[in-house]
């Protein structure tokens, strides 16, 4: 068991849950939280689940979540995750994007799970910070908000903006966490618990290498693909695709 003194005050976590949100995102952020209170015998995190309303809400896979908290009772709050999953890149919802502009001109630290980002960059929230959100979303939003600082990283960590692309990137997101708050041997342990035998750092890839996916291939192949998946929302032409790599159509 990894020491902790005993004055250690829990780290106040909210997670602000969008409907339709990732489950498997959310419960990859929330499980080393509870890890770290298991193998130390410290509550080190102190988390709750925020709806608009404080009615339970609908994840991606068709599970009803209750939460604790409407976000009219959150005035404030040290760090708040915005959770997203399929259709968040719709949610046009006003009261939430003011809500979360108040808790950032309080002082609040924002992050965002899965395609989260999409929403507090909706709300005017992620300009000027780096920031990453799903592989599948990405090129959307680059097009979309071409004044923010969108990556292919894993995850992101810039300042009072924490940002991850997504289903099990949240758990190494957490980790990271957990090792700027009380140490790298704290962090493995949680992972050892986890079976997680290594965490990941915020450079490894989202995806499998192309190369792997194509199960091997030309190199020229392996170009025109890479291009093509930077240009889903334009795709190019055939001519175009067969041109970069001075090959005829």
């Amino acid at each position: 068991m990894v020491p902790v003194t005993n004055d250690v005050e829990p780290r106040r976590i909210g997670f602000f849950l969008v409907p339709g949100f990732t489950m498997i995102a959310l419960t990859s952020a929330i499980e080393p939280l509870r890890i770290a209170k298991h193998v130390t015998g410290r509550l080190l995190y102190d988390w709750n689940l925020i709806s608009m309303d404080g009615n339970p809400v609908v994840a991606s896979n068709g599970l009803e979540l209750p939460t604790d908290l409407a976000v009219s009772a959150v005035k404030s709050h040290p760090l708040i995750f915005v959770c997203g999953g399929l259709g968040s890149h719709d949610y046009d919802n006003r009261t939430a994007f003011a809500w979360l502009r108040r808790l950032d001109a309080g002082g609040s630290t924002l992050g965002a799970i899965c395609t989260g980002s999409s929403v507090l960059a909706k709300a005017g929230l992620l300009k000027g910070y780096r920031c990453t959100a799903h592989w599948e979303n990405l090129a959307g939003l680059i097009e979309r908000y071409p004044d923010i600082d969108f990556t292919t990283e894993l995850f992101e960590m810039d300042r009072n903006r924490l940002t991850c692309s997504g289903g099990t990137a949240a758990l190494d997101m957490m980790l990271t966490l957990i090792a700027q708050d009380y140490g790298d041997d704290l962090a493995a342990e949680v992972a050892d618990q986890l079976l997680h035998e290594r965490i990941r750092n915020r450079h490894d890839q989202q995806r499998r290498p192309l190369r792997n996916r194509l199960g091997g291939g030309h190199p020229k192949l392996l170009s025109v693909v890479a291009l093509m998946e930077e240009n889903l929302e334009e795709p190019l032409g055939y001519g175009e695709l067969a041109s970069s790599v001075n090959l005829s159509t």
